[in-house]
């Protein structure tokens, strides 16, 4: 029994240390570096934000269709007018991978 608590004891105290995120300083540089350069592609008083939705449904039948190169296009140009939200970077990132 007391085998069976201390088991336990310290696998509560292990868990959090073992959850943690992996962090790399290098790559969250390279990340929001990357971020700022689609972002600053295009002037503020230049962007269109209202061809956001079809940059993205055209990026979502490139991408299922395979044409790969063509939603990393529609995606960073969705970037550059606006767009910012992890389901937009987990579809470039596929297509960045699949191509």
């Amino acid at each position: 029994m007391l085998r069976a608590l201390l088991v336990l004891c310290l696998i509560s105290t292990a868990t959090p240390a073992l959850a943690q995120e992996y962090q790399s300083k290098e790559l969250a540089d390279a990340a929001a570096d990357w971020r700022r350069e689609l972002i600053d592609r295009i002037p503020a008083n230049k962007r269109q934000p209202a061809m956001i939705a079809g940059w993205r449904r055209m990026a979502e039948s490139d991408y299922q269709a395979k044409r790969y190169a063509a939603a990393i296009d529609e995606l960073t140009r969705a970037i550059a007018n606006g767009a910012d939200d992890g389901l937009l970077w987990l579809r470039l990132g596929q297509s960045e991978f699949a191509a």
